[in-house]
């Protein structure tokens, strides 16, 4: 069967068929990325789009992030030493609201 025949069986364009995507290969720049973040849990893409772009590579911040992303990668949030948070001001003890004691 031609691939003109197919390709109007299956309702695909002659063109989609012969396409050819051109996108590089980011394997290399996905394990730098990777290695970056967790060798530094705090910093997020933008810090590691500075630290690859001194190391010499010509990348943009915008693929930096859709590949960070595309790793599942996040900063990691800081965990408080002591594991307090402060009140909210009308919580405290002392104060009462301005319409009486609710």
């Amino acid at each position: 069967m031609s691939k003109k025949r197919s390709c109007r069986l299956a309702l695909l364009q002659r063109a989609t068929f012969y396409y050819r995507s051109r996108a590089k290969d980011q394997s290399v720049l996905c394990m730098r990325i990777r290695e970056l973040a967790h060798s530094r849990p705090r910093f997020g893409y933008e810090r590691i789009h500075i630290l690859l772009r001194r190391e010499g590579w010509l990348v943009g911040q915008n693929r930096v992030h859709r590949l960070y992303q595309l790793e599942g990668l996040q900063v990691q949030e800081r965990v408080l030493e002591h594991g307090f948070r402060a009140r909210s001001a009308g919580k405290q003890q002392g104060i009462s609201c301005a319409h009486g004691d609710r």
